[in-house]
């Protein structure tokens, strides 16, 4: 099967033919592999954005494209870029995918160690990536390249959260106002003021535009 296929660093000419493949490749690995449940339309517009942006990538210089082929069918392909960190150059792995069909042939193991000797050659200092914990594959595959865990990405959502009153906020001016902050301002407008501003505060999970006077120092004086 690996005699089959032709491995190669492409330019834009080259991966222009398997071009709609790519933007399916990419939407499988989003959604199988980093974000599933992620809209399938949503994750389509959005892959094939990407896909757009890398001729453009290509020809800035800084990203480098290996494309495993078998006549006009892409078999896979491995997309990095350069970047600086930290005073270094530092080679990134932005994707790496291979059809299921294709997958522990020894082509994955194959394109790591092809970006690791193109990183070299463009005097990289180190290279990294990221993959989701429960793909137990793409860690055994790293692991077996050298690379090794430095950082842990943790994340929490915040869409289903209960908010209450005194923690819904906007940003203003560069700081926070609570909506007791808002609605205390409010209550405050026979006071001198200098100029209002629009608010936009979260009420029943609707957001709400008031305008509020902006007092000489009193705004100071509550954030405190």
């Amino acid at each position: 099967m690996k005699n089959e296929i032709k491995c190669s660093w492409m330019d834009w000419v080259d991966i222009l033919p398997y071009k709609n493949q790519l933007a399916e490749l990419e939407v499988t690995l989003m959604l199988e592999y980093h974000y599933p449940g992620y809209p399938l339309q949503s994750a389509q517009k959005y892959c094939m954005a990407k896909v757009d942006e890398l001729e453009q990538h290509l020809k800035n210089g800084n990203t480098y494209f290996w494309g495993m082929c078998s006549g006009e069918k892409l078999i896979g392909y491995y997309w990095a870029y350069m970047s600086p960190f930290l005073e270094r150059m530092r080679w990134n792995i932005r994707s790496i995918m291979i059809r299921r069909e294709y997958q522990h042939s020894g082509l994955g193991s194959l394109a790591l160690m092809e970006g690791i000797k193109k990183a070299r050659e463009l005097g990289c200092t180190d290279s990294a990536t990221m993959y989701v914990p429960w793909n137990t594959s793409a860690a055994a595959a790293y692991e077996k390249a050298g690379y090794k865990i430095s950082r842990v990405e943790i994340v929490r959502e915040l869409k289903d959260a209960a908010v209450n009153n005194d923690q819904r906020s906007e940003i203003i001016g560069g700081g926070y106002l609570s909506y007791r902050q808002i609605t205390t301002c409010r209550r405050r407008e026979a006071r001198p003021v200098q100029a209002s501003r629009g608010v936009r505060f979260m009420r029943d999970h609707k957001w709400i535009t008031r305008r509020i006077p902006v007092l000489n120092k009193e705004m100071n004086r509550s954030d405190s």
